[in-house]
């Protein structure tokens, strides 16, 4: 039975550009950032360790580590969601849904919480700001649609923006959890999900004080 022969350098049959090879390049990629971070040399290394030809990191991804962050992060999110999708949310309440998707994402970005923590590093910069807040506004929209929440109004932005809050807060606690099955984050992130929850009630209770105050002048 004759082998099969391989081609030395896959560049030349298979499209860098396409979702299989980028998929590739990104996992070599997350074995590299933990030794040498989110450069272009880290990219380097992940396409030829990918089977292409060194120069190519240019083309791949434009040669843009920022675009390629936002991929593996873009990436992250769909994979939350397919997981999201295969869970009974339906019987929870809407802090426990939450919980668990964000929890669920931790998990997806646990075994490269060295990567994760390197890409915290890179974000951190003053010029990267822009990614950070469309990468967590991505994130916080498809938690609040994987959840169940049809808002359309300025609740529509509220809850972003306080899960958006809940979010960050977290992750930045996640990173450093150390704890078993990451008890720790859990509880953190139940308290600050029971501090959020409080703020529509008592914008609830603002409403419902100043329309009483209203109806009381009138009949006076």
């Amino acid at each position: 039975m004759s082998s099969v022969e391989l081609p030395e350098n896959v560049s030349e049959t298979i499209d860098i550009h396409s979702q299989e090879s980028k998929k590739n390049i990104m996992a070599e990629m997350l074995k590299v950032v933990p030794l040498s971070g989110w450069t272009l040399e880290s990219l380097r290394q992940a396409v030829v360790n990918s089977g292409f030809r060194e120069g190519d990191e240019y083309r791949v991804f434009r040669g843009d580590i920022e675009s390629m962050l936002y991929y593996y992060l873009n990436q992250v999110d769909c994979q939350m969601l397919e997981k999201l999708s295969n869970m009974d949310l339906s019987s929870m309440r809407t802090k426990d849904r939450v919980a668990t998707a964000i929890m669920v994402r931790f998990r997806l970005l646990e075994p490269h919480k060295i990567a994760v923590q390197k890409s915290a590093d890179f974000l951190r910069h003053p010029t990267k700001a822009s990614m950070v807040l469309k990468s967590l506004y991505n994130t916080v929209t498809q938690i609040w649609h994987a959840v169940g929440d049809t808002s359309t109004d300025y609740n529509f932005y509220t809850k972003r923006i306080l899960l958006a809050g809940v979010y960050s807060a977290t992750f930045l606690f996640w990173l450093k959890d150390d704890s078993e099955d990451n008890i720790r984050t859990r509880a953190y992130l139940s308290k600050k999900l029971d501090q959020v929850m409080k703020i529509p009630k008592m914008k609830s209770n603002l409403k419902d004080g100043f329309d009483f105050l209203k109806k009381k002048f009138k009949e006076s």
